[in-house]
């Protein structure tokens, strides 16, 4: 097998080593590189920059060494890595903007998935949905686990999966760029599947990258993709779906209010993952409006607040909220608040009641 000989190469190359030259699980984390495709925010929450990323990660028995493959798809770049982890370490909580497909190709994968420990078995393929907390155990045992982090640029309608089969396009509409799931386990339902195969012909290319590399790894995933619904069963653990949006509906509000001043759809997708009917839905399930709408009304808000507490021209309060047409701003004002923005203004209370 591909993946025996790969890791027995590893193997053979660590003996060597000595883990006082090699750099130690938690070093690399507080020394991320963010200038790279992927990138960690403050929160935690992590985002590929890349349309696929492809991540190994291959521990063996009694060694103190993880070797951690990657592979950015569009940015044409391939590394790997061996880092000293003390064993049973939890690694750093995170969540992220795209859909993280992982595969445990030897041994036991055990994760920490929203509180709660979860296992997955050597032939699993699990799916951890957007913006589910998570971080993961490493042992000093044998395991090699896979992961593929997918942007939702991947599944364009006009690029890619009008191709797929109907079954397919159910799959991806409701586990990949749909709805709320905590993560889903695939249980194989036929024999001789060929996903695996496919994985490890993955594993392959980015242990020994070429000048086509970037295509094959295409290929196979897409490849991937469509066989799921037709060679496994799909488990499903789900969300408190409620409280999922709630959250979610939060950072959204956050993320516009910190970014009014020029939003628009694709930047909600970018940054949280989801597709834009998803987003469409929360809002107008939390609000009422539509997401122009509702855009405008965070605008308007912090027109109104500056209008209170700040001597700035109106057209420069226009301006800073992203308005150049000063008529069009005296008009949705007006219709918001049923006063002008010079008649609120003039009402405005003292200054130490502000």
């Amino acid at each position: 097998m591909i993946i025996d000989e790969i890791i027995s190469e590893i193997i053979a190359k660590s003996r060597n080593l000595q883990p006082e030259a090699i750099p130690k699980y938690s070093d690399i984390l507080l020394n991320t590189d963010n200038s790279g495709p992927y990138t960690i925010y403050p929160d935690m929450s992590r985002s590929i920059g890349d349309m696929v990323a492809v991540f190994g990660w291959i521990t063996s028995e009694g060694s103190p060494m993880v070797s951690i493959l990657s592979s950015f798809l569009l940015k044409g770049k391939t590394d790997s890595v061996q880092v000293y982890f003390d064993d049973g370490i939890l690694t750093t909580e995170h969540k992220h903007n795209f859909t993280e497909f992982g595969y445990v190709a030897q041994g036991q994968f055990h994760t920490h998935i929203d509180n709660q420990d979860y296992i997955f078995n050597q032939g699993d393929i699990f799916l951890i949905d957007k913006n589910t907390i998570h971080n993961e155990y490493i042992y000093r045992k044998n395991m090699v686990v896979l992961f593929f982090s997918v942007a939702n640029t991947f599944f364009d309608k006009t690029i890619h999966h009008e191709v797929y089969c109907a079954k397919t396009e159910k799959f991806i509409k409701d586990f990949v760029i749909g709805e709320d799931y905590r993560f889903i386990r695939l249980v194989p339902k036929v024999n001789n599947c060929q996903v695996p195969g496919l994985f490890e012909k993955i594993f392959s290319e980015i242990w020994r990258p070429h000048s086509g590399t970037m295509h094959l790894i295409i290929g196979y995933v897409e490849w991937i993709i469509d066989l799921i619904p037709t060679e496994y069963e799909i488990i499903i653990q789900r969300n408190n779906r409620n409280m999922v949006r709630d959250l979610l509906f939060k950072e959204i509000r956050q993320y516009l209010e910190n970014n009014y001043q020029d939003i628009k759809l694709n930047g909600l997708i970018r940054q949280f993952g989801h597709d834009r009917n998803y987003f469409n839905r929360i809002i107008k399930n939390k609000t009422g409006m539509t997401f122009s709408a509702f855009i405008q009304s965070i605008k308007l808000e912090k027109a109104e607040f500056l209008l209170k507490t700040t001597d700035l021209p109106i057209e420069e309060v226009a301006r800073q909220i992203g308005y150049e047409n000063l008529s069009y701003f005296y008009n949705i004002f007006r219709k918001k608040f049923d006063l002008t923005p010079h008649k609120l203004r003039k009402v405005r209370p003292p200054p130490d009641h502000l």
